[in-house]
């Protein structure tokens, strides 16, 4: 059984309401009819404001779940790669969470109680919270100063350090090293060189194809290029080598994570997939 019409067409009536009257901001306390949608074969609810549903279609919704499978699949051959399973993960966080859509697959495999669900949104980690029984943890404009209360055993980290340059980027390495219990694994994604041409610069801002010539220069001196979407900001497109990535985590964490695996465009088809275990 397929989503109908009818289904497709409410969402995009309730997004646009939600959007022209600015009432995304009072959706904790918006009735379930308008921000919970059920659709034949997924995992729990979808909110009207996931954006990461795009376009509100059949194809779209193919899209949505073939990506949260496709990071179930990474961290399935990730544990298989560490001679682990399920049941050796107790306790998970998952950031940024959005409002689930790998989130409810993480949930299908673990105990809800032991995950937290971690977003600069706080309806968005609330929605999670409500829908999949996990815990909501609130990010803030400076991820460096998110305080965790547990210890992970695993970390998964989609579409993070697309955004963010390398000052940012290991920064928070570093959190998340320290937040993990020991085995603990932390899988993340990156854009590779691939992401000049697919999806291509356009793709994440009207004006980075001006500064192409520029960021390909840094990727190829430096072996990675980032630039904010609002000049002076530091959240923006980011892309990354194998090798960068490999040396400064090797000179960044002697001793203390070893890499496990790793995926070049694993995810998706597009971003590429790093997996390190705590030593």
């Amino acid at each position: 059984m397929t989503p109908s019409y009818t289904s497709f067409g409410a969402m995009k009536l309730k997004r646009l309401f939600l959007k022209r009257t600015r009432l995304h901001r009072l959706c904790p306390r918006l009735p379930r009819f308008l921000t919970n949608n059920r659709f034949p074969g997924v995992i729990g609810s979808i909110h009207t404001l996931d954006l990461m549903l795009a376009p509100v279609s059949q194809e779209g919704l193919d899209h949505y779940l073939s990506v949260g499978q496709s990071a179930m699949n990474n961290v399935e051959a990730t544990l298989a790669a560490c001679r682990l399973g399920w049941a050796d993960i107790h306790t998970c966080l998952d950031l940024p969470c959005g409002h689930g859509r790998v989130l409810r697959w993480l949930q299908s495999k673990l105990d809800p109680a032991g995950i937290s669900a971690c977003e600069i949104d706080r309806q968005a980690a609330d929605f999670c919270a409500a829908e999949f029984g996990v815990k909501a943890l609130y990010s803030s404009d400076d991820p460096r100063q998110i305080k965790f209360p547990n210890r992970y055993d695993l970390i998964w980290l989609g579409s993070l350090f697309s955004h963010l340059g390398p000052d940012t980027s290991f920064a928070l390495f570093a959190r998340f090293v320290d937040a993990l219990n020991p085995g603990g694994l932390m899988v993340f994604t990156t854009q590779g060189e691939s992401c000049f041409v697919n999806p291509g610069l356009a793709g994440y801002s009207k004006r980075f194809p001006a500064i192409e010539a520029q960021l390909r220069e840094s990727y190829a001196r430096y072996g990675y290029c980032h630039t904010p979407y609002k000049p002076g900001g530091y959240y923006g497109m980011a892309i990354y080598s194998e090798d960068y990535i490999k040396n400064t985590m090797a000179e960044r964490f002697p001793g203390q994570v070893r890499l496990a695996r790793f995926a070049a465009r694993g995810w998706d088809n597009h971003q590429d997939v790093w997996s390190f275990q705590k030593t």
